[in-house]
Formats: C-alpha cells, structure tokens, sequence
C-alpha cells in the first residue's frame, strides 16, 4: 500500500480520535497489520477501504488518491 494512503488513513483517524486497536477491531485485522497499513508496508482489500471511505465520510478517490472532491 502507498505510504500516502496510510498517511491520510492516520490523519483521519486520530482526526477522530480512535485508536489502531479500535481501528484493527473494526476492520478485522489485527492491531499489528492495521498499524503496517498506516506506515505504508500492508495493505486493505477494496471493502475495506470502501468501510473506511463510508465511515470517515470521505470519497475512495480522496483515500486512494488524494484528490479532494470538486464543489
């Protein structure tokens, strides 16, 4: 997985205020390769990243690519 994906994922996440393990939990990965997608070494199926997009009200395109949705 691409370390800028795992960047935003942080960002968002303790933009939140939720923990890895919390992360790990809903995700059913373990606390370990949560923490590996975050650094950039692992990576999450679509669904998953589908989950997080829908959860953190973000667009796939933001979290894949960064790119912010036009007004």
């Amino acid at each position: 997985m691409d370390k800028e994906i795992g960047r935003r994922l942080r960002e968002l996440r303790k933009a939140k205020k939720l923990s890895q393990e919390t992360m790990a939990q809903l995700l059913h990965v373990s606390v370990n390769h949560y923490g590996y997608v975050e650094r950039g070494e692992r990576s999450l199926s679509l669904d998953k990243l589908i989950l997080l997009a829908e959860m953190y009200q973000v667009s796939l395109d933001y979290l894949v690519f960064g790119k912010q949705q036009d007004p």
